[in-house]
């Protein structure tokens, strides 16, 4: 078995609400939790010896780009997209649809010296139209597709269903056992950056036991026999919908 592990790095989801907090009275976006998360992935990374796909929304992945060496993750990990603004694209209309796919691929291209061919929509939604960009703009795969709505026009769609997704996991709701069981069969495991130091009910206290559960998992994982490798080796060879 064969297990990707997909971070979507964005901003600060939980707080204040859409990743906002207030500042001197007026609501700021928050980047501080899914930097000290990624700074903890990518250690914790390191000490499994296990490649991970990364997709960056693009306007975080500016922000942070002080912080971090891009280039030198790019050399270990799979970067991918994951919008710019974190735009829900089946509300745009076909025009701004590529506008912000183009735009997100050419600002990862350029922080991180790699052209990405995985994508990752934020709030998982996609349909045939969002795909078809995606193909024509120079993408190979969309990862994190709950459902199998729409046509994929031979464009390779990974399913996470939700139940694999590691929220639960996260918030304590799903031991590491119990997620490790869901697993039969190659799959994507996604998670935030922000959700290794940050939870849905606003506590940072507790990131350590979330760290736990995540390390945890991958160990029960690795133990079992499973494979690490990145979403886009999981989409080589699949054509269409594959679970």
């Amino acid at each position: 078995m064969r297990v990707a592990l997909a971070v979507d790095v964005d901003p600060d989801y939980t707080v204040e609400g859409g990743g906002c907090r207030k500042t001197k009275g007026k609501k700021r976006l928050s980047f501080v939790h899914t930097r000290n998360g990624l700074k903890w992935l990518l250690r914790f990374l390191d000490d499994e010896r296990i490649p991970a796909t990364f997709f960056f929304e693009a306007r975080t992945a500016k922000k942070l780009s002080s912080d971090f060496d891009f280039r030198a993750i790019a050399r270990k990990h799979e970067i991918g997209c994951h919008g710019y603004e974190h735009e829900d694209l089946t509300r745009l209309g076909d025009a701004d649809k590529r506008k912000v796919v183009k735009k997100a691929r050419e600002t990862i291209a350029s922080l991180f010296g790699i052209a990405p061919v995985g994508w990752s929509s934020p709030y998982w939604k996609s349909d045939a139209a969002v795909r078809r960009i995606l193909r024509d703009e120079g993408f190979a795969y969309e990862a994190n597709v709950c459902d199998g709505g729409g046509d994929a026009d031979g464009f390779v769609l990974l399913r996470t269903p939700k139940k694999c997704a590691l929220w639960a996991l996260m918030e304590g709701k799903r031991g590491a056992a119990e997620h490790a069981a869901l697993l039969k069969a190659d799959a994507v495991i996604a998670t935030h950056s922000w959700h290794t130091d940050y939870g849905e009910a606003g506590k940072a206290k507790d990131a350590g036991e979330r760290r736990e559960r995540l390390r945890e998992l991958v160990r029960l994982l690795k133990a079992g026999g499973a494979r690490f490798t990145t979403a886009g080796e999981l989409a080589k060879g699949f054509k269409g919908l594959t679970r």
